[in-house]
C-alpha cells in the first residue's frame, strides 16, 4: 500500500533513524546548534518531540491533524475500545505521559481484554504506539464488541488501518518540521539559516591567524561588514572560505608534517656570554638587551663610539 519513497521514510520512522537533532548529535557532536528543534529551539530534538512540540506552529498543525486522525481510527462509534484508544493517543500527545483512561463504561466482554491491552501497551510505550507498535489485545478487544457484526467485519482490519493512519500522522508532522527548517518562504526558516551561516562565518574569522599568509586576503573585509551582506552573498562566500581554510594548513607547511607533532619542544638551557668590557652576563635575555643597547649608541660617523 506504500510506494518506494514512503516505505523508506516509514522504515526510518519505525527504527528511529530520522535526521532529528539527536541523530545529528551522533554524527557531529560539536555542532550543538544543529541539535536544536527548529520550531521551539529545545536542545534535544527526538522523534517523539516532533509529535509533541510546543511551538505555536506545531500546535496548530497537530490540532489540524489529530481530529481527522481520531475520527478515522474510531470507525465504530459504538465501540468503547476504539474510544479509549483515541483518548489515550490525544492524552499522550498533550502531555507525553502514560494515559490513565476510565474503563468503567466499557462492556464486560471487552473490559478484560482492554485491561490487558493497556497493560501491554504501557510496557511497549505509547511513544512506540505512535510508530505503529500496538498491543495485540487492542484488536481482540475490538473484535468482541457486540455491535461489530453490524459493520460487516470492519473490526478485522481495524489495527492495520490504525497503524497506517498513525504513520501518516507522523509523516505529516515530520514534513511540517522540515518545512519550517528548509522552506525559503517562511520567516522562521530564513532566521534559522541566517543564524547558522553567521555562526560559521564567525568561527572562520576567529581562526584567521592559523591560515597561510597568502590566504588571509579572503578575510580582509571586517567581520561586521561581512555579516551585513545579503544571505545569498554570505552563503557563496562561506562555500569558498571553507575550501580555502581546509587547504590553508597544508600550504603553511607545504604539505609536510611539522616535527613538533612528533617531538615536544625543549627549552634551551645554554648560557650565553657577551663579549663586552663589562662583567659577564649569563642569560640570553640580558644578552639581547645589552646588544640592542650598544647598537643604539653606535654611530657610523664616530668610529670611537663603536662597540668593541
Amino acid at each position: 500500500m506504500l510506494g518506494p519513497l514512503k516505505r523508506i521514510k516509514t522504515s526510518k520512522h519505525l527504527h528511529g533513524w530520522l535526521n532529528t537533532g539527536r541523530q545529528k548529535q551522533k554524527v557531529s557532536p560539536d555542532a550543538t546548534d544543529a541539535h536544536q528543534c527548529p520550531r521551539c529551539h529545545t536542545d534535544d530534538e527526538t522523534q517523539e518531540h516532533i509529535l509533541t512540540c510546543s511551538a505555536p506552529s506545531a500546535q496548530r498543525k497537530r490540532y489540524e491533524l489529530v481530529r481527522p486522525l481520531c475520527e478515522d481510527i474510531q470507525e465504530n462509534q459504538f465501540c468503547h475500545v476504539q474510544q479509549m484508544f483515541t483518548w489515550c493517543l490525544k492524552s499522550w500527545l498533550l502531555s507525553s505521559e502514560t494515559p490513565q483512561p476510565d474503563v468503567s463504561q466499557v462492556t464486560e466482554s471487552q473490559r478484560e481484554l482492554l485491561d490487558k491491552a493497556l497493560e501491554e501497551q504501557e510496557k511497549i510505550g505509547w511513544h512506540l504506539a505512535m510508530r505503529g507498535y500496538l498491543s495485540k489485545y487492542w484488536l481482540k478487544a475490538v473484535m468482541v464488541n457486540p455491535r461489530t457484526a453490524q459493520f460487516k467485519g470492519k473490526g478485522k482490519n481495524w489495527s492495520r488501518k490504525a497503524i497506517l493512519l498513525l504513520w501518516t500522522f507522523a509523516a505529516d508532522m515530520w514534513e511540517h518540521r522540515n518545512a519550517v527548517l528548509h522552506n525559503h518562504e517562511l520567516e522562521e526558516s530564513r532566521k534559522i539559516r541566517d543564524a547558522d551561516i553567521n555562526d560559521e562565518i564567525k568561527k572562520l574569522y576567529a581562526q584567521v591567524e592559523s591560515y597561510a599568509a597568502k590566504d588571509r586576503w579572503y578575510f580582509e573585509m571586517p567581520l561586521v561588514l561581512r555579516l551585513r551582506k545579503p544571505l545569498r552573498s554570505r552563503r557563496r562566500w562561506l562555500v569558498n572560505a571553507r575550501m580555502l581554510a581546509a587547504k590553508s594548513n597544508d600550504r603553511i607547511n607545504i604539505g609536510q608534517t611539522p616535527l613538533t607533532t612528533f617531538f615536544q619542544p625543549v627549552p634551551s638551557t645554554r648560557n650565553v656570554v657577551t663579549r663586552t668590557l663589562g662583567p659577564a652576563i649569563s642569560t640570553a635575555t640580558e644578552y639581547v638587551q645589552t646588544t640592542l643597547f650598544n647598537l643604539q649608541r653606535w654611530r657610523p660617523t664616530d668610529p670611537t663610539s663603536r662597540p668593541p
